[in-house]
Order: structure tokens, then sequence, then C-alpha cells
């Protein structure tokens, strides 16, 4: 395992899952100032390439605040975490929930995770595996997607997070 020095933050194992925890709260503007500096400067002298494609646009119904959408693998499955009835992202009301689509937006099952169990406002989803880990306001929670069953929680109550958002795949093993 590679050495990883980051000067505010947690390296955390558990289950052989690595997980990085800052705790620093970003304000979304400065986030989105690097955000557009980033693609500008990025995309200087580039010029567009001619393209010519057909958009098909489908509304698919049946959501409750719909915030993420992730594919698994190969494509065949898709995921859609559910906020809530009410757009109350830091809301600890027991609604939330993960959809599951096919390719073509079929809805396959809308309550798919969790079967057992709550989600309050899931967020951001990462697959590692057969394992959909998913932010749920303070907490990371992994389900496995064959049996639906919670495999994986990770608690940061204690360290007062309150809006996790996302997740990243660095590798087979590491989430951050």
């Amino acid at each position: 395992m590679r050495k990883m020095d980051y000067a505010r933050g947690k390296l955390l194992r558990i289950f052989g899952i690595q997980a990085w925890y800052t705790g620093v709260n970003i304000p979304s503007g400065l986030f989105v100032l690097t955000l557009v500096l980033l693609i500008v400067s990025g995309c200087r002298g580039l010029r567009p390439a001619e393209v010519k494609t057909e958009v098909k646009t489908k509304v698919i119904d049946g959501f409750s605040s719909p915030e993420s959408v992730i594919a698994d693998r190969d494509g065949s499955r898709f995921f859609v975490s559910n906020v809530g009835e009410k757009l109350e992202p830091r809301a600890k009301d027991g609604d939330g929930f993960i959809s599951e689509l096919t390719p073509d937006g079929a809805v396959v099952n809308r309550n798919f995770l969790p079967k057992e169990g709550v989600l309050n406002a899931p967020k951001g989803m990462a697959i590692i595996g057969q394992t959909l880990f998913v932010t749920d306001i303070d907490r990371v929670v992994g389900f496995d997607m064959a049996t639906r069953q919670k495999t994986f929680e990770l608690d940061f109550s204690a360290e007062k997070t309150v809006f996790l958002n996302d997740l990243a795949v660095f590798d087979d093993k590491t989430l951050f």
C-alpha cells in the first residue's frame, strides 16, 4: 500500500475498503470557480469537432427527488438515488431509496434498495465489485447488488459530518 500524506484528514480502512475523509467543507462557489477555470484552461486552443449525433430524450416518472445516477460495470443496470418525497437532503426521515433501471430507462424496481433498513437522503454512489456504495447524510452504506443486503456501513456522525455528497473509486479497494 502506498503511503498517503494528506495534511488534514483520516485514512479509514474498514472491511478491506479504504476511505479518505478530509472533514474540510469547500464553499460551493469556490468549487464551481475552480471547475470552470480547469475546464477553460484545459480547452484553450481546442476547436469543436463537427459531430452529428441524434439525441433521444426520455422522461422517466416515479422518482422522489432523484440526485445521482450510476451504471454497473457492463452498463446493463442503472441505479438512481432518491433523496425522498421532500427535497430535504439533510433530513433523517427514512424516506430515501435507490431505484434500478434498464439501459433504455425502464424502471425494474423503484425501491431496489434498501431491502431492509433505512436510507434517509441517499446521494452520490460508487461501485466496487458487486457492492454499491451510497452516501447518506453522515454515513456511507454498501449493498450487495445481487442479494440487496447491506454489507457495509461507515458512520461519520462523530466527526459532525452533515452532508456527505459523493464518492469516487480509486481502485478495487479504495473509495474517496
